[in-house]
């Protein structure tokens, strides 16, 4: 996951970079909308910020939705009087989030945000090996058998598929459960880990399993080992 930050040193939005790159976001910051749009040529972004800058966000929102991509979720930050949020929704941000100094919330709330528009704007099947995910069918197949998936199991194994030999993130996958990431969260996240272990175990392999491997203290991770049949 890819995120700009536009803004001029504004303290409300360093702090959410920093919870952001936390939870093993890639986060790339400009100063102004030109070198963003220059990034724009060689980076994708799942989320741009910017801070509520009255005087200028109809026209930075009115260049964004012209040369940001559809699937890139724009969200300003702000201390959000109901004219300011009106304003930035008008003039086509998709999401306006809350400058309180709850920077946990705040984050909560953009990862939340990024989840939804990437999610609308993704291919509905993903591969990994001999194995495929239809996240639309919630099934996950291969050599010609195929398993069934719950909703929730269907969010964490499209994170673990797309994400494939990388960690995701404990808070990620969590808020991306449960929208929230809390003692309640967790206990819920590995009960579908272990739901969607079991599973993988049920499909047949062709010289190659999944499994979803614990990473201590940081979350979960999809790789793949060979398999032997038994004579």
């Amino acid at each position: 996951m890819r995120v700009a930050l536009l803004s001029r040193n504004d303290r409300a939005l360093a702090l959410i970079r920093n919870a952001l790159t936390g939870q093993g976001i890639e986060v790339h910051g400009f100063m102004t909308f030109e070198q963003l749009a220059a990034g724009f040529h060689w980076l994708e972004f799942d989320a741009i910020l910017l801070e509520d800058q009255p005087d200028h966000l109809a026209h930075c929102l009115s260049l964004l939705q012209r040369q940001a991509q559809a699937r890139t979720a724009i969200i300003v930050v702000g201390k959000g009087s109901a004219a300011a949020i009106t304003h930035a929704l008008v003039h086509g941000a998709d999401d306006y989030v809350f400058d309180d100094g709850n920077v946990e919330r705040a984050t909560q709330r953009i990862v939340g945000r990024i989840g939804v528009r990437v999610l609308r704007n993704r291919q509905p099947v993903v591969r990994v090996g001999s194995f495929e995910l239809d996240a639309v069918a919630r099934e996950i197949g291969a050599a010609g058998e195929r398993v069934r998936l719950t909703m929730r199991e269907t969010v964490l194994a499209r994170l673990l598929f797309e994400n494939a030999g990388r960690i995701v993130a404990l808070d990620r996958l969590c808020f991306a459960l449960c929208g929230a990431s809390d003692a309640a969260a967790v206990r819920s996240l590995n009960q579908h880990v272990y739901q969607l272990r079991r599973k993988l175990r049920q499909l047949p392999a062709e010289g190659q399993r999944l499994r979803v491997d614990a990473v201590y203290g940081s979350g979960y991770r999809l790789a793949s080992e060979a398999h032997t049949s038994p004579r």
